[in-house]
């Protein structure tokens, strides 16, 4: 049976720390016991690293490297202060990793089969300090389910101005004061699935204030919808003969297909529209009688979007370092 020596990661924190506030953070990994990390195959000769950290590369797949964690303020503000010995600064590595819980990820890798055939020889350990700089507060132990152990688990990005996204936007990017003001009616219609609805002006004249043809609009997400009215007695008023056609929605997501949390998608019809021209919908009339009118296309868009965070649980600043 094999033994090896124990192995100790020693983080350093600098006092400051604790209080808060913005300034230099040095990390600080201190390996001892490594004489007996690398292995020489006794049948081809080939170097293999036998270590708790030892893992596949981000870079390389193809290597086998000592991968360490680590919370920062910042994935851009992370660089290598000191290495010793010096031979080994050209085979340490480190790379945004995502973030988990609101605080960034980076990964430092350390190629310590790369420095034995560069240099020959085998460490017996090595000491190695990162510098970070930007606001960091003591916050509580938090290691990711998954990949290499974070070494400083306690810290916590401090008060940041937290950017908006788009999606987080109000309505999709629409200000509400563009389309929404207390002093009109708005009439709520809901519907299930992609289609054109129809609704009778019967159902919905008792619910707000409708006048003339040319003040009624749609709005879906705080964007006005076009809409063709069947104006059944020609009137140029809106009366309760009148038909209102339009396209419905099924629920969907700011970037999924599928609402995962509503079943219907939401629209405001309101009569009293100023400050903006109405949007309409040309009627398509068969090009003979009896003739097949269906609209044989349709135009579809949709967004998809890719998560390039090893981590993305959702619950931080944004959550996508990567």
């Amino acid at each position: 049976m094999q033994r090896f020596l124990s192995i100790s990661v020693i983080l350093t924190l600098l006092p400051l720390l604790l209080r808060g506030g913005e300034g230099v953070r040095q990390i600080r990994i201190s390996e001892r016991g490594l004489t007996n990390a690398v292995k020489v195959g006794s049948a081809d000769g080939r170097l293999s690293l036998i270590h708790a950290r030892a893992a596949c590369s981000i870079r390389d797949s193809s290597k086998n490297v000592l991968v360490y964690g680590a919370y920062v303020p910042s994935v851009q503000s992370v660089a290598v202060a000191a290495c010793t010995p010096a031979t080994l600064r050209p085979f340490v590595s480190v790379m945004p990793a995502g973030s988990y819980g609101g605080r960034p990820v980076v990964h430092i890798e350390v190629d310590l089969l790369g420095h034995t055939i560069a240099v020959g020889g085998l460490l017996s350990g090595f000491e190695l300090s990162l510098a970070t700089n930007g606001p960091v507060v003591d916050g509580p132990f938090l290691q990711p389910p998954v990949g290499p152990d974070i070494i400083n688990a306690t810290w916590a990005v401090g008060p940041l101005a937290l950017p908006s996204k788009p999606a987080e936007a109000a309505l999709g990017g629409t200000d509400p004061a563009q389309w929404y003001h207390q002093a009109r009616d708005f009439v709520r219609l809901e519907t299930a699935r992609d289609g054109v609805a129809k609704l009778q002006a019967a159902d919905v004249l008792s619910l707000g204030t409708f006048r003339a043809l040319d003040s009624i609009g749609l709005f879906w997400r705080g964007r006005q919808q076009p809409i063709y009215i069947d104006d059944a007695d020609g009137s140029s008023t809106f009366t309760s003969a009148d038909v209102v056609y339009f396209l419905g929605r099924r629920a969907s997501g700011d970037t999924s297909y599928l609402d995962e949390h509503d079943t219907t998608s939401v629209f405001y019809l309101t009569g009293t529209l100023t400050g903006q021209e109405p949007l309409r919908l040309r009627l398509r009339e068969a090009l003979v009688s009896g003739a097949d009118s269906a609209v044989r296309w349709l135009d579809m868009h949709e967004r998809y979007e890719l998560d390039t965070g090893y981590f993305h649980p959702g619950n931080g600043i944004d959550d996508d370092h990567g």
